[in-house]
């Protein structure tokens, strides 16, 4: 099944033998790719599970599909990886997002930080979350992914990050000075890592308070080598880099 003709649909509206589609994707799917009754589709429900369908009926505001088959989609990375972002200038958070769900990231949780150059009212901050919200669905569908990855519905401090991710197996804050580890210098262990938590700053870097606040927590600091990486770049060597070490590249 091509990637044109996989949608998501949230679990309430799947049923053990029918789906409902509704939405942008109801409009896709008649007046786009000109399906009807007879045509199959592929739909996932964001939890793991993927349908193949046949559409049985069409109107304006819904498709209905019968269930041909359910399957659980393996693709999944082993290790559960929570990047906390610093919220950037313009839209690089976009990309990040796209790029980030692409690398199998479970959470995105984005990030007021003391440095961040981009400061919200909370009005704007609920758009910005529902925009990259909508970017995550639609990097999951691009990527093949049956489970869609959290961006958390309002943004942390450090501390509240660090507080909440505190008994991760391996918790990881990028920063350079004399002190930051390489990431080859990190352990990698024999047995499996079930998450990781890692912290990745904004354009101005982090200041000397949150870096002692993530030490306090826990969180190792490592650099990432000796060229200067812009802000956006970062979180996808990353993201890379941890898969290799303990995911599934």
């Amino acid at each position: 099944m091509t990637i044109r003709r996989r949608f998501f649909v949230a679990l309430e509206n799947i049923k053990e033998d029918e789906i409902v589609v509704q939405g942008q994707d109801v409009i896709h799917i008649r007046n786009v790719l000109r399906l009807g009754p007879g045509d199959n589709v592929a739909i996932f429900d964001g939890e793991g599970f993927q349908y193949r369908a046949e559409i049985t009926s069409t109107t304006r505001d819904e498709v209905k599909c019968k269930v041909l088959s359910r399957d659980l989609v393996q693709n999944e990375s082993p290790v559960e990886i929570v990047l906390g972002q610093s919220v950037l200038k313009g839209t690089k958070i976009d990309d990040i997002v796209r790029k980030s769900c692409e690398l199998g990231v479970a959470s995105v949780v984005p990030l007021v930080t003391q440095r961040c150059a981009l400061k919200l009212k909370s009005s704007d901050q609920d758009k910005k979350i529902e925009r990259w919200q909508k970017i995550s669905l639609g990097a999951s569908k691009q990527s093949g992914r049956a489970r869609v990855p959290s961006i958390l519905k309002t943004m942390k401090s450090i501390e509240e990050f660090c507080s909440h991710y505190a008994n991760y197996e391996i918790k990881l804050i990028f920063h350079e000075d004399e002190n930051s580890l390489r990431f080859s210098e990190l352990e990698r262990g024999d047995s499996a890592i079930k998450n990781v938590a890692l912290l990745v700053g904004p354009e101005g870097g982090w200041t000397e308070n949150e870096i002692k606040t993530a030490i306090e927590y826990g969180f190792r600091i490592v650099s990432l080598g000796p060229r200067i990486l812009r802000a956006e770049t970062a979180p996808i060597a990353v993201l890379s880099i941890v898969q290799f070490f303990w995911g599934d590249f």
